[in-house]
């Protein structure tokens, strides 16, 4: 649901070139493809294609295809499971967890830059790691954080 090359192309594809001499190629292997759903340029994709897209961006056409009308009854069974809540609490949880990993990351970072760059003792580290994440954080957390960076 973005564009990772920056054309507003709906469709890319990426086939097999040798890297110096672009008409040699290696066909049959297979390709690479990504779709952007917010792509303006739908040139390069079918109509089903550009309807699943439009899917994907909330948008479904008066007269949605079976396709389509199969696949919003499908996702409408399946979250609708109790097993869904559980499956989607354990991706909020990683998700969590993957943010508090990052967190602790950048502390480690602005620890070693505090005292390779400016040269703080570790009392001032901690008055400015406490402004920055003291609402994530405990000072006790904090301070272990500084006491296994050295």
């Amino acid at each position: 649901m973005f564009d990772p090359f920056d054309e507003d192309r709906a469709a890319y594809r990426f086939d097999f070139t040798e890297q110096r001499n672009h008409n040699l190629t290696i066909e049959n292997v297979g390709h690479l493809l990504f779709f952007n759903s917010k792509g303006k340029d739908r040139s390069g994709i079918t109509p089903q294609m550009a309807e699943f897209l439009d899917y994907l961006n909330g948008q479904i056409s008066r007269k949605p295809s079976k396709y389509i009308i199969q696949l919003n009854d499908d996702i409408k069974e399946y979250t609708s499971k109790p097993e869904w809540g559980e499956i989607m609490n354990q991706i909020a949880l990683m998700r969590e967890n993957i943010q508090e990993d990052t967190r602790r990351e950048d502390i480690v970072k602005t620890i070693e830059l505090c005292r390779e760059d400016f040269n703080l003792d570790d009392n001032k580290i901690l008055s400015l790691l406490t402004k920055r994440y003291g609402d994530d954080f405990t000072k006790h957390q904090l301070q272990e954080m500084i006491e296994q960076t050295k």
